[in-house]
């Protein structure tokens, strides 16, 4: 009897400590998560943001290169640390619209070390507006 209660010795603290572990990776997983879905929502609220000013501007009778620029002006309010690929702005003063595409990194923990979830970290939106309802 004395046997079995020896060898059970310490696996109270080996178990608590794994359970610690689990912890650890599940809270650095979350904060990833959440942090990937911030960026992703903050860039795509910016994203139509900068669409919205330029349907404006192609609305009131402006031309595509006016468009852009409100759009700029806006990204520039907004998310200044975005990056525009070099196709960023794509208006068309026919049709009265306006595509915006937008890239981020997001700040993970852990997320951007592993070749499997590398992928989403890195953020890309786009954003269409066009001809008003009203």
């Amino acid at each position: 009897m004395n046997v079995s209660v020896r060898d059970e010795r310490g696996m109270v603290g080996k178990l608590l400590v794994v359970w610690l572990l689990l912890l650890v990776v599940v809270a650095v997983a979350a904060i990833d998560a959440v942090s990937i879905g911030f960026a992703r929502f903050s860039l795509a609220d910016a994203a139509a943001s900068a669409a919205a000013d330029g349907a404006g501007v192609l609305n009131r009778g402006g031309t595509a290169s006016e468009a852009c620029r409100a759009a700029s002006e806006r990204l520039d309010a907004e998310a200044p640390d975005a990056r525009r690929p070099r196709t960023w702005c794509d208006a068309d003063a026919r049709a009265r619209s306006i595509t915006i595409t937008l890239r981020t990194t997001a700040g993970t923990i852990l997320a951007h070390r592993w070749s499997a979830t590398e992928r989403y970290v890195e953020v890309r939106v786009e954003e269409t507006a066009g001809r008003s309802a009203l």
